[in-house]
């Protein structure tokens, strides 16, 4: 209730690793949508936080946004668990 909410698009191969490392702990204002492999136009469309974020380099790649912006692109679960260490 004290802080705001974020959003956390995952994508690419292996989005489990990252997936489970966000699942680890409690973070109720943290609204995630996570797609493996490569994601199809209607599967966009669908899912509009997945809309436009690619896999960077062939790897599972995280965004994490705040009010309509987001942070530079990660692709290591170590780095995923900085960003959310510091947006917490």
């Amino acid at each position: 209730m004290l802080s705001e909410p974020s959003d956390l698009a995952i994508v690419g191969p292996d989005a489990l690793l990252m997936l489970r490392l966000v699942r680890s702990t409690y973070r109720p204002n943290l609204v995630v949508a996570a797609a493996s492999g490569a994601i199809s136009t209607d599967a966009a469309s669908s899912v509009p936080l997945l809309a436009d974020r690619p896999a960077v380099d062939g790897l599972a790649t995280a965004y994490l946004c705040r009010h309509f912006a987001c942070e530079r692109p990660v692709t290591t679960v170590d780095d995923l668990a900085a960003l959310l260490t510091d947006q917490a």
